[in-house]
């Protein structure tokens, strides 16, 4: 049971993809009627998005049509919770593995724990 402060869901094999082919993504709302589906990849060690996370963005006036990299993301959820602003640049992780972008290390380390139950794909992250 998540404590105070604490995000839990459940990883998604893509929104479009009910025969489970593709990468588990975090489904990322941005504002009001956006989703990302984000890679996670604790590995990286800066969150990005692909060129076309981006335009899109930008054409629902998520992100001012000037803005240099890094992209402050906010008012941000992941399955209906709150989660922190997270910097993105731009980057070709995105395109190559099909996803909109891709959670690194930097947005991970703003919690203090992570637990996944691996059988289940329920991905936990404990608050500082």
């Amino acid at each position: 049971m998540p404590g105070s402060g604490d995000i839990a869901f459940r990883l998604q094999y893509g929104l479009d993809d009910p025969n489970e082919e593709r990468w588990p993504i975090v489904p990322l709302s941005v504002g009001q009627d956006l989703i990302l589906e984000m890679l996670p990849n604790l590995l990286a060690p800066r969150s990005s998005i692909g060129r076309n996370a981006l335009a899109d963005l930008r054409r629902r006036s998520l992100l001012p049509p000037t803005s240099e990299a890094p992209f402050a993301l906010r008012d941000l959820r992941i399955p209906g919770q709150p989660v922190p602003d997270v910097e993105v640049r731009v980057g070709p992780a995105a395109r190559f593995l099909q996803v909109d972008g891709v959670l690194g290390f930097d947005f991970f380390a703003k919690f203090s724990k992570i637990i996944l139950e691996v059988d289940t794909r329920w991905l936990t992250l404990v608050g500082r």
